[in-house]
């Protein structure tokens, strides 16, 4: 799974990716938000969902052994890797 690199915490977000943080909170605003909301059921999570809150919702969909795999050809990208057991 390939995700927008970004943490659970805004802050942490801010301070490690500056502007590139803000702008990826705009798209995320106008883009990802409307159409992650287009289901009654859907979670609505946006572009910075966050490393943390994506691990935590992967072991609880059952994937027990996802881990993060550094990309430095991608570096504004999180790529998740996972299988289950």
């Amino acid at each position: 799974m390939v995700e927008v690199k970004g943490y659970s915490n805004v802050f942490k977000n801010k301070q490690e990716f500056g502007l590139r943080a803000a702008m990826m909170y705009g798209a995320s605003t106008f883009v990802c938000l409307p159409v992650a909301s287009n289901s009654k059921d859907a979670l609505g999570l946006g572009a910075m969902w966050g490393q943390e809150l994506a691990l935590k919702m992967l072991e609880e969909a059952g994937f027990s052994n996802a881990h993060i795999v550094p990309t430095p050809f991608y570096e504004t990208s999180t790529l998740y890797v996972c299988t289950k057991d």
